[in-house]
């Protein structure tokens, strides 16, 4: 880790295959699921540029090229928009594209999270980060849960993780799980 404790770059894990929502997913990438009037990955890429975060980084496979596509500038489509008045659909997404610099790195085989981060190393440097599940929008109250973590990250100095209690056996089979030793911790 670097001598600077300021997080600058988040990693967002998004070369899944998203077989837990088949057969939805198997045209669109999970990730640009819409949840209310936009995707899952754009509201990450938001809370993190809420968060103070200046780079992403997400990781993809190279079958999820329409990823890129929803990030990238479109400057004819901007101008046919705003030439019928209706720009203010995309102005979100075109103030957050440069707000926050967004890297692709691809893995190119499906073959966990540990390798699809490690794909991202290069990008990464030697920085300290975020990283996120791509398809995981955790509600974090007046803050973003991505704030929160930083703050603490700032107090402790040292590496933070973020959970959520399950308590159905079954849904704990679906996600990595992390046991609590002590019993004093909350």
């Amino acid at each position: 880790m670097s001598k600077s404790l300021k997080v600058h770059k988040a990693v967002i894990l998004a070369a899944g295959l998203g077989t837990r929502f088949l057969p939805a997913t198997k045209a669109v990438p999970k990730e640009l699921l819409p949840v209310l009037d936009k995707p899952v990955i754009q509201y990450l890429v938001e809370e993190m540029a809420e968060s103070g975060i200046k780079e992403v980084i997400l990781v993809i496979s190279p079958a999820k090229k329409a990823i890129v596509e929803h990030f990238k500038r479109d400057l004819k489509f901007e101008k046919f928009l705003k030439e019928k008045g209706k720009y203010n659909y995309l102005a979100p997404l075109v103030e957050l594209t440069k707000k926050i610099k967004i890297t692709f790195v691809y893995q190119k085989k499906p073959l966990g999270n540990g390798h699809a981060l490690l794909m991202a190393k290069k990008a990464i440097g030697n920085e300290p980060f975020v990283l996120s599940d791509g398809d995981s929008i955790i509600a974090g109250g007046n803050e973003p849960a991505v704030k929160q973590l930083l703050q603490v990250f700032a107090k402790v100095k040292a590496p933070v993780i973020g959970v959520q209690k399950i308590t159905d056996k079954k849904e704990m089979m679906k996600y990595g799980n992390v046991l609590r030793q002590n019993s004093e911790l909350r």
